[in-house]
């Protein structure tokens, strides 16, 4: 037996060739692919599939009798039962009151240290309180379930952390017990269960563009559960051994919940095998960090970002009492490449099953990037590469076996939808081994289609078995089969199909499934609003309209399903989703000249027939000019130092700033005021629909300008 490492991927986010659950319609073929991943495996690794058919997964639990638990960003938790891999079953439905926009979602899933006993499965998801109000501020939970024999479970939901009823906070008393989640990202990510059955949990800063004072005070207060590792019981309560409020006995406190503050999006994190913890923190513009956890410390955000002072931030009075001398510095830091940003996601340490030059390091990847890389924490210089088209990763977890597995979210369709409504394959959990004696055949099968006639192709990969020894048996879901390696099979109905295919290298075997749509008429879909000629500006309403139709006959607006992606550099979010021929959203306010809208609508006919239309909406874009009247001082705009005319989209927030002062060739400058009379040099600044030119006004120290 070797270890495995199980990773989360989203595959549509990375420039490897990873392919979604994507259909293309080309002179009347249809193509369709099982498996999001396209990721190159090393021979000494072999790979293999848990689950496929998801509908965008964001985690994954082990438990000790081999039963894998599922978690999808729309609020259903599935199970795969022994012996039943690749098909997962439903557990249970939350979905009702899961807030899914953006990374909103059930994101967090896993079993209590002592599930063998008491079967507590914990659940962690931004709460929707009022699904009317989608762009509003949610809140966090914490809840668990207790899971019997197979599928069943013996008790549903209890909430135990996040039980306040608002339906935001962006303010928290010391008492309530209430995380906030008021943007559409930056939330909760990661729970854990350690030895002891104490409870860690993972959440960002959470935050809406606002006052600088107030949303540097949110993340550095230890008496707020934001930008924080939390540390708690069973039931919800801080510890007795809480190291921010030693005083403080009432454990319902939030500063007795507060392990570690100062964390902008600690989305995952991990429980070493020596008890410590390590977190990867997602940043903002310039740096990802790779961070051990320490009781009762802050890590600077926002004041800090990799150590480094973080510019539009540390020009105000909040920051001041946050220096490098109380704030911990990262273990490790890389920073962002060029405009395409980074995403940080950390893994566990890998196990003795592991070759020599990654045993016992701590595994990462980058969700934007897409590699995966080891580094050894005791030396922390610089980290390994183990691959380098992994794929976008949004978690990497150990099986009990003690190596590696992946999920993808495959996010080409919306989030809430049921997969087999939709009668396209979905996301999948595989895992990563090394291979030993040899590499296990791993088949990705893909078709094509014209009519009821399908073209299948095994898509196998084994590095070490030429393609002559490997068998196959494909069974077509409809009673027949083939031992072909790539089969054409003919249906003699229409309908949707679910084939399945297990390649055998005479060692080991690899399984995966893949859903068939034949002969289907699908409907004419056609979006009226917006279109490709329109602009979205930040922070404003968009509506949408559309239609299909099957046969010359209007569908039902049920049968219209919409999908709106938020692409950010080289990398996609899921924005929201919903259904009818009308809707709306609005769009993110922090997003800039580098980010743009796909909004996709898709009609399902009721034999499931399905297709799509889409539009691309891109920014609307003015000027902004940036700069100072004394050569050599630069200003901070959207985390980083720059001066000079820059694109901008038009309804963009963020933070700009200039230094209070400044020295150079012998001479000190202090700042006195902006270009159009602001005084403060760190504010907070909305893009006009205007060309904007902003120049911080010095004088020379002893002048009053």
């Amino acid at each position: 037996m070797y270890a495995q490492l199980v990773i989360v991927r989203r595959s549509n986010q990375v420039k490897v060739a990873a392919l979604t659950a994507a259909v293309l319609v080309l002179l009347g073929t249809v193509i369709i692919s099982a498996s999001a991943s396209a990721a190159v495996i090393p021979r000494a690794l072999e790979a293999s599939t848990i689950a496929s058919g998801l509908a965008e997964p964001m985690a994954v639990a082990f438990v000790p009798d081999k039963r894998v638990f599922i978690a999808e960003k729309r609020g259903v938790v599935k199970v795969v039962l022994p012996g039943e891999a690749p098909s997962a079953r439903t557990l249970f439905d939350i979905s009702d009151h899961v807030a899914t926009r953006g990374d909103h979602g059930l994101i967090g899933i896993t079993a209590d240290a002592d599930f063998s006993h008491n079967g507590f499965l914990y659940l962690l998801y931004t709460r929707d309180a009022n699904p009317r109000d989608t762009d509003g501020p949610k809140t966090a939970r914490l809840s668990r379930i207790t899971v019997g024999a197979g599928a069943k479970v013996e008790s549903g939901e209890r909430v135990i952390l996040g039980t306040a009823a608002s339906s935001s906070c962006q303010s928290p008393g010391p008492m309530l017990d209430c995380l906030p989640s008021d943007r559409q990202s930056h939330g909760i990510g990661t729970v854990r269960s350690s030895k002891d059955g104490t409870l860690w949990v993972g959440i960002g800063d959470g935050m809406w563009a606002g006052t600088l004072a107030w949303s540097i005070e949110r993340a550095l207060n230890p008496a707020v559960m934001s930008a924080a590792i939390l540390h708690i019981d069973r039931d919800g309560k801080g510890l007795a051994s809480h190291p921010f409020c030693v005083g403080e006995t009432n454990l319902r406190a939030s500063c007795t919940k507060v392990f570690a503050k100062g964390l902008r999006n600690p989305f995952r994190f991990q429980i070493l095998s020596d008890g410590r913890l390590v977190a990867g923190d997602v940043g903002w513009n310039a740096w990802e960090e790779v961070n051990l956890i320490k009781a009762g410390h802050s890590y600077g955000w926002p004041c800090f970002e990799g150590g480094d002072p973080t510019p539009g931030y540390t020009g105000d009075a909040a920051c001041a009492p946050y220096t490098d001398a109380n704030q911990t510095r990262p273990l490790f830091r890389y920073a962002h490449v060029g405009d395409n940003g980074a995403a940080i996601v950390m893994g566990p340490q890998l196990g003795s099953g592991w070759p020599a030059a990654y045993r016992g390091k701590a595994v990462f990847s980058d969700y934007v990037l897409g590699n995966l890389r080891a580094l050894d924490l005791a030396h922390p210089d610089s980290a390994s590469t183990i691959m380098s088209a992994l794929g976008g990763v949004v978690d990497i977890e150990s099986t009990p076996s003690g190596g590696l597995a992946f999920v993808d979210p495959a996010t080409a369709e919306p989030a809430h939808l049921d997969p087999t409504q939709i009668g396209l394959p979905r996301g999948s959990v595989w895992t990563l081994t090394p291979s030993g004696a040899g590499q296990r055949p791993w088949p990705q099968p893909t078709l094509s289609s014209r009519g009821l006639e399908i073209r299948f192709r095994s898509g196998t990969s084994d590095a070490d078995t030429s393609a002559s020894r490997l068998t196959y048996h494909w069974d077509f879901g409809d009673g027949k089969s083939s031992a072909d390696a790539n089969p054409i099979h003919r249906y003699t109905k229409a309908g949707v199909f679910t084939a399945k295919i297990r390649v055998s290298d005479g060692r080991e075997s690899g399984y995966a499934v893949i859903r068939v749509n034949t002969g289907l008429t699908a409907p004419k879909v056609t979006i009226t609003t917006p279109t490709s000629a329109d602009r979205s500006i930040d922070g404003a309403k968009v509506n949408v309209s559309g239609t299909a139709t099957l046969n010359g006959k209007t569908l039902p607006a049920g049968n219209l399903s919409w999908l709106v992606q938020l692409h950010h550099g080289s990398h996609t979010h899921n924005w929201t989703a919903f259904y009818g021929r009308t809707g709306s959203f609005t769009t993110a306010e922090d997003h800039d000249v580098d980010s743009y809208y796909t909004i996709v609508l898709r009609a399902t006919a009721e034999s499931g027939a399905t297709a799509s239309k889409s539009v691309n909406l891109l920014p609307l874009t003015r000027t902004l000019t940036l700069g100072t009247n004394v050569s050599g001082i630069t200003v901070g705009w959207g985390g980083i130092s720059q001066n000079g005319p820059r694109p901008t989209a038009v309804g963009y927030v963020s933070v700009l700033s200039a230094p209070s002062s400044w020295t150079g060739d012998g001479k000190t400058w202090n700042f006195v005021r902006w270009s159009d009379d602001v005084t403060a040099a760190t504010r907070i600044v909305k893009m006009p629909n205007a060309n904007t030119a902003l120049t911080a006004i010095y004088v020379p120290a002893g002048d009053l300008g």
